[in-house]
């Protein structure tokens, strides 16, 4: 086995070459490299020749600290305390059943245009229908969906 100096001779190159065909940026190449090596002369002890090559080894590590790479800029979104869980959960599924209430023809529509982000002209050509149709199809959709989801009024 050799030791962390020669590891770092031999495999630095190949390794910066592997890490910055999935990282755009070259400093973050370069930091990820040394993690690679850090990690690898941390784990040299542990390493078992028996399972995989030196060279397996070492890939194997540069590839899981990519991935953490990306995991830790991963955007992520901020809970709004204002809006109760309970609460929140009740009116997805209200918004479940009445997208089920509606036809296949209205809640393709709506699932295409809100949900996926076409316009209704694309809908409508994704669709193989009509620009007009799928106009009267969306508003019918969203009249149905008001009536369904309005709160109900209380008389008294």
């Amino acid at each position: 086995m050799m030791d962390g100096k020669e590891l770092y001779l031999r495999y630095r190159d190949k390794l910066l070459f592997y890490i910055r065909a999935r990282v755009e940026n070259e400093q973050d190449a370069e930091d990820l490299c040394s993690t690679v090596f850090m990690k690898a002369w941390a784990h040299l002890p542990d390493y078992d020749g028996q399972r995989s090559s030196v060279s397996t080894w070492l890939f194997s590590i540069a590839h899981n600290v990519v991935i953490d790479f990306y995991r830790a800029r991963r955007p992520t979104a901020e809970l709004d305390e204002a809006v109760p869980a309970p609460e929140r959960d009740m009116e997805l599924e209200a918004l479940a059943e009445a997208l089920e209430a509606l036809s296949e023809r209205e809640r393709d529509v709506i699932v295409l245009h809100y949900y996926h982000g076409l316009t209704l002209k694309e809908v409508a050509v994704h669709m193989c229908l009509a620009y007009s149709t799928v106009k009267l199809c969306h508003n019918r959709a969203l009249k149905l969906l008001q009536q369904m989801l309005a709160p109900e009024e209380v008389t008294v």
